[in-house]
């Protein structure tokens, strides 16, 4: 459950606030075993459990000032960058699924800056906190509106720490980019990042898509993602690579993924949509339909399961099926 507050505060001066709580119910302690492929299973087998409590947060708490023609953003708020529907190489701060990907993503306690640029355009940098000034990420950005395309050029950097498997740790630093636009009415996207790291054969994360709708409401989406630091093969897949899918968040097995969608509304108040995405370097495919209902102008529900398509060592297997009802309600 979410309950949102905002509110202006004197002129120039706004905050919000959202408390979130999220109850989980049957078994709520699950053994990472459980969560691998069958043939991994006895690789983990001493790795602490995943425990699921239940929580009551603040997932926004920010003030938003104006000073002069500076925009200042401080506090527990979002931080998404980038184009892409079901990947987002420069997000390096939030958590997204490419199963799920248009959720409200959990706030990240942050100081950003925004200063216009030209007509359309805006200068901005971040600051996520942490124990000191190296470690904490950070990110500047340009963004302008040239020749019909929003394009944007980054700068990120951020600290991976300690999760409960052997995985990299320290700093990470990327050049980012995306641009988004129409061209005879498909709309196109582009996002991608660059980890400036000598030892990597390919540093390269990048996103491609295009959308079209037609005259009688059918809606089409195809993306592509690159992850460089991808494996090319289900059989280069080690079980610490399955653990750190479990633990760190926007991971990735594979090297090539792609996603093609469908959506159309099906009378006044019912849409529905199909997406199915592809692990290229396995073969898996995950689908994954979606139904949505309006009760009435101020709420919504909706429906969606994930059903895989794959073999017990792909990243689509059996065990990865999933499935939820989500109500929306706004006051």
């Amino acid at each position: 459950m979410r309950t949102t507050i905002r509110s202006s505060l004197i002129t120039q001066v706004s905050a919000e606030a959202t408390l979130a709580a999220i109850s989980y119910h049957g078994e709520t302690e699950i053994s990472p075993q459980d969560l691998l492929p069958e043939p991994l299973q006895s690789q983990a087998q001493n790795i602490s459990p995943i425990i699921f409590d239940d929580r009551i947060y603040l997932d926004r708490a920010m003030i938003d000032i104006f000073i002069g023609f500076i925009r200042w953003q401080i506090g527990i708020q979002p931080l998404r960058w980038g184009t892409g529907y079901a990947w987002n190489p420069t997000d390096l701060f939030t958590t997204k699924s490419p199963v799920d990907p248009t959720y409200i993503e959990e706030g990240v306690n942050a100081v950003k800056v925004s200063i216009p640029w030209r007509t359309d355009g805006s200068i901005s940098g971040i600051w996520v906190p942490e124990d000191t000034w190296e470690s904490s990420g950070k990110g500047i950005k340009w963004l302008d509106h040239l020749a019909g395309f929003d394009i944007s050029a980054s700068y990120l950097e951020r600290t991976l720490f300690p999760i409960p498997i052997p995985a990299f740790t320290g700093k990470e630093r990327y050049v980012g980019w995306d641009i988004a636009g129409e061209i005879l009415g498909p709309g196109i996207w582009s996002e991608g990042t660059i980890l400036l790291e000598p030892d990597q054969d390919d540093p390269l994360r990048l996103v491609v898509g295009i959308d079209y709708t037609t005259w009688d409401g059918w809606y089409f989406k195809l993306e592509g993602f690159h992850n460089g630091n991808g494996k090319e093969s289900e059989q280069d897949y080690t079980v610490n690579d399955w653990l750190e899918l479990l633990y760190r968040p926007n991971t990735f097995l594979g090297k090539d993924y792609g996603l093609l969608g469908i959506e159309k509304s099906l009378g006044n108040f019912w849409r529905a949509s199909l997406y199915g995405i592809g692990n290229f370097s396995d073969g898996s495919i995950l689908i994954n339909p979606w139904l949505y209902y309006s009760i009435s102008m101020s709420a919504e529900i909706m429906a969606s399961v994930g059903i895989p398509l794959g073999d017990d060592i792909d990243e689509y297997h059996q065990g990865s099926s999933s499935g939820f009802i989500r109500l929306h309600v706004y006051f």
